[in-house]
């Protein structure tokens, strides 16, 4: 038992003090490092949320308005309309993003273009203006915007995006 006590192995202080700056050396290199891989995953992310939002955006405006029929764009960017089964309807813009309404037997309804969970992701979409000519009608600068900062999500945009109309027989 003796001999154990005055064994001498081990470390010394300094080598200990050496050890433990190394690791927190490594350890702040490390952390320093994930604030930045945290904005990059948000940017990817966001990036890919706003394509597909814009991707369902194309979409829903293809098929809200393939069948439209009595159709005028207003002085405020907005198309009026009658859908297929016959109800009056609008597709407008307001702080949400495009919306639509419409009206049947003295109800009316709206709803965003884009559904409310898709929209909730801090997102919204916004078109510059729309015109209407030959059957078809044409969207200019339909694009993805955060919420909280009201800036455009980089790439995720159409400069124009047309919907041609189904003749009904």
């Amino acid at each position: 038992m003796k001999r154990k006590l005055l064994n001498k192995k081990g470390f010394s202080l300094a080598e200990m003090l050496i050890a433990i700056t190394i690791l927190l050396l490594a350890t702040g290199i490390v952390t320093s490092g994930i604030p930045t891989a945290i904005n990059a995953y948000h940017k990817v992310t966001d990036f890919a949320n706003a394509q597909i939002m814009l991707t369902t955006t194309a979409t829903s405006l293809r098929d809200e308005l393939d069948l439209a029929r009595e159709i005028e764009i207003d002085d405020d960017k907005s198309i009026s309309y009658v859908d297929n089964n016959g109800y009056i309807c609008k597709i407008y813009q307001d702080e949400n993003g495009i919306e639509v309404t419409k009206n049947s037997n003295n109800k009316t309804f709206t709803q965003l273009l884009v559904s409310n969970s898709a929209a909730s992701k801090s997102f919204y979409v916004t078109y510059d203006d729309v015109t209407y000519e030959d059957d078809v009608i044409t969207f200019k600068g339909i694009r993805i915007k955060k919420i909280s900062t009201d800036e455009q999500v980089n790439d995720t945009y159409f400069e124009e995006y047309k919907v041609r109309l189904i003749k009904s027989i």
